[in-house]
This record gives C-alpha cells, structure tokens and sequence, in this order.
C-alpha cells in the first residue's frame, strides 16, 4: 500500500507565497499617463506650501507671544517692586512711630505674611507662564 506524502512545511510555504504572487500578478493596476505625474507632484507641491503657510503662521504667533510675555514680565516686576516698596514703607514708618503712626504686631505679623504669599504666588504665576511648555512637545 502507498502512503500519501505529506508536503513538508517548507513546500506549503512555497505554494502559498506562489498562490499570492500569482493574484497580485492578475490584479488590474492602473494605468498612469504623464497627466497623472504632474497631477501628483502638483498636489505634493500644493501640500509643502500648506504646510509652509502653516508654519510660517505659527511662527508668527509664537513671536507675537513671546513679546506679549516679555511686556507683562516687565509690567509684573514693576508691580511686585512697588508693592514690596510700599510694604517695607509701612514697617518702617511704624516701627518710627512717625507721625504717630503705630500698627500693632499682629497687623504687621499678618500684614507681612500676606505679602510675602502674594508676592511668592505671583513670582510662581509669572515663572509658569513664562516658560510654559504644552506636554505635547
């Protein structure tokens, strides 16, 4: 009696990649002319200028940010020295008793710790803004 002869997994292979070959092969590929290359370098031309006009619009508006940031820095600093001023302008003039004017230690205590939170809050404010990185890039 004879036995059938199994195919070993390397001739399966084979047949199989042979059997694929053989579809791609019969499938109907489209024809290009010379109209369809400047079709498509056209629209690979039209997409780098969209890309292009894009960029170049982001660019504006991360200068126009960065000048927006330097101003309102400057305007922050200009505040905090005022207010830090006038602060040191106040214990100083009630710790002379000057024109008798007199704060009792626990406005002073509370007076300075208030100062010292706003100042450190807006300084962190300032920081953040400044050099704020989306976590996208």
């Amino acid at each position: 009696m004879n036995k059938p002869v199994k195919p070993s997994d390397g001739d399966e292979k084979q047949d199989i990649s042979a059997t694929i070959k053989k579809a791609v092969d019969k499938t109907p590929k489209p024809e290009l002319t010379e109209n369809d290359g400047k079709i498509e370098a056209a629209e690979h031309e039209a997409a780098m200028l969209d890309r292009a006009r894009r960029s170049q619009i982001e660019n504006k508006g991360l200068l126009e940010e960065q000048k927006q940031r330097r101003v309102y820095a400057n305007r922050m600093f200009w505040l905090l020295c005022i207010w830090l001023i006038a602060v040191a302008l106040i214990i100083l003039l009630s710790g002379w008793s000057t024109w008798e004017f007199q704060l009792s230690d626990s406005v002073l205590i509370t007076l300075i710790t208030g100062v010292s939170v706003n100042v450190i809050g807006l300084f962190a404010i300032v920081v953040r803004y400044l050099f704020y990185r989306p976590s996208g890039k």
